[in-house]
């Protein structure tokens, strides 16, 4: 009677575990590409707050009250974790710089998540420490209308990459005949996800981390951004230093033109 007692409770067990990692497939699912408006903060009403997921190249950007935060981040079930957090450097009131730390010292804190009721709770441990709803029509589209260009220049060296129309083309050379290759749905979408994961408004005024084109001693190096016709161009940098909101960005546009035919 023992032996069968203890068959039937393992069983359960069993079946309770098969239940936990259903659940825990279906809420990393549901952790979709797109803006999410945050409602609470160690539950504290919050208002004009984001988080901005980028699925394909596991980034993760937002507003956190003051200024605009970017980073990485890493999934596994329903584990989730940020990587080091980088933001923008404006000054703001007292006020929004508070329910900046508040936000920024909550996403350090988070280690998985799950999906209530459309809701996204992140979570410390058991313990919900943000909670926001998807922005349904901000969703990675694969029509955005987005042309991005990029420019490394000097009196000896020219190099210049367009993406637009889900296609690249780049010229190594002044006044060489362009190379153009068509771009599938997929690395559309990487492109798409990595210019929608920078506030496009910030890019004038994005800093140079360092000067040296501005002595020769690196070439030049520009992006533009156009989005649904209002165009974006950042402050001169040196080519291989640009500022880390764009980085990864130039990174994946200079990586599609070493792509072969």
């Amino acid at each position: 009677m023992k032996l069968i007692t203890l068959f039937i409770t393992v069983f359960l067990l069993n079946c309770g575990g098969a239940k936990d990692a259903t659940v825990m497939k279906k809420d990393t699912a549901n952790l979709n590409s797109g803006k999410y408006i945050v409602s609470t903060i160690n539950g504290e009403n919050i208002n004009d707050l984001t988080i901005e997921f980028d699925t394909e190249n596991k980034k993760v950007s937002g507003f956190s009250g003051c200024n605009r935060f970017f980073g990485d981040y890493t999934i596994e079930g329903t584990t989730l974790s940020f990587g080091a957090l980088g933001t923008t450097r404006k000054m703001c009131a007292p006020k929004n710089n508070i329910t900046e730390q508040n936000m920024l010292k909550a996403l350090n804190e988070i280690n998985g998540f799950k999906i209530s009721r459309s809701r996204l709770h992140l979570l410390k441990d058991n313990n919900i420490l943000l909670i926001a709803s998807q922005q349904a029509d901000n969703k990675i589209a694969q029509n955005e209308t987005i042309s991005i260009e990029y420019s490394a220049v000097t009196r000896g060296s020219y190099k210049s990459i367009t993406i637009a129309n889900k296609e690249v083309s780049w010229v190594n050379e002044r006044n060489a005949k362009a190379e153009t290759l068509k771009l599938d749905d997929k690395q559309w979408r990487q492109v798409v996800g990595l210019t929608n994961a920078i506030d496009l408004v910030a890019i004038p005024e994005l800093e140079a981390p360092s000067k040296a084109h501005q002595y020769d001693g690196a070439a030049i190096g520009t992006l533009k951004v156009t989005k649904n016709g209002v165009t974006y161009q950042s402050q001169a940098f040196d080519a291989g230093n640009p500022n880390t909101i764009l980085a990864d960005l130039i990174e994946k546009m200079i990586a599609l033109t070493n792509r072969k035919k």
